[in-house]
């Protein structure tokens, strides 16, 4: 099953292709001159414990003023416990940044066909 502790991942799944994913669903009002965008991408950058990525679905926009935005992060080196944890300090560290997580989606990624392809993320 899912490595429950940073143990069980250590010893049991691989360090490159295993991992933790939770994706944060984030309302941006008004902005079109786009500075609520440039805001979370430097809240995203600033906080390095996180390694947060943002991300745009440009089919998901909701009227011309209001955006969603997808901020992803991804923990390799950790059990169920400690990614569980993270996760709940980054939606407190996301909502004290004014742009509380909409909708929480959490995975355990057991094979990774493209893991290339993210090189930046670890």
């Amino acid at each position: 099953g899912v490595p429950q502790t940073d143990i069980d991942k250590r010893l049991f799944w691989d360090e490159a292709t295993n991992y933790f994913e939770f994706h944060y669903k984030v309302l941006v009002k008004n902005d079109l001159k786009g500075q609520r965008l440039i805001a979370l991408r430097n809240i995203c950058k600033s906080n390095r414990d996180f390694n947060l990525h943002v991300s745009h679905n440009e089919f998901k926009q909701t009227d011309e003023n209001d955006f969603h935005y997808m901020v992803t992060m991804r923990l390799f080196h950790v059990g169920r416990e400690k990614a569980f944890e993270q996760n709940d300090e980054v939606i407190k560290y996301l909502t004290t940044k004014n742009f509380p997580p909409l909708k929480v989606v959490r995975e355990f990624i057991v094979y990774d066909t493209h893991i290339e392809l993210d090189k930046e993320w670890k």
